[in-house]
């Protein structure tokens, strides 16, 4: 695995990310990993590709749009989901002042297309 690169660090969170292969002849994935302070957001971005997501800690809302709709969804620590291209999503993580707790995603794109 290739070292991580911070794409964006400020008080409320970061941004990192890194491209993974199994093998020489293989497509590689894109994996981004977010941290989110409590009470912070990730920001609206649109899907460039299909996305898989696993909240490592911590717990929030995961907000989403496409063509058909929106909808909203809580999220917490140990879930998995994805989302489609074309979706646009953005994160709320929870306060959790009794924890003070990072919110920890980790995202991975199932096709070979960079999120942002």
């Amino acid at each position: 695995m290739d070292q991580r690169k911070i794409l964006f660090d400020n008080e409320d969170g970061e941004i990192s990310a890194t491209n993974v292969k199994d093998g020489q002849n293989t497509p590689h994935y894109h994996l981004q990993f977010c941290t989110l302070e409590p009470n912070s957001m990730f920001l609206p971005v649109l899907l460039h590709a299909a996305m898989v997501f696993y909240v490592y800690t911590g717990s929030g809302k995961l907000t989403w749009s496409n063509e058909d709709g929106t909808g909203t969804m809580d999220i917490h620590e140990g879930d998995i989901g994805s989302l489609g291209e074309g979706f646009v999503f953005y994160i709320h993580s929870n306060l959790e002042s009794h924890k003070k707790k990072r919110g920890y995603m980790q995202c991975l794109l199932t096709l070979m297309r960079a999120l942002l």
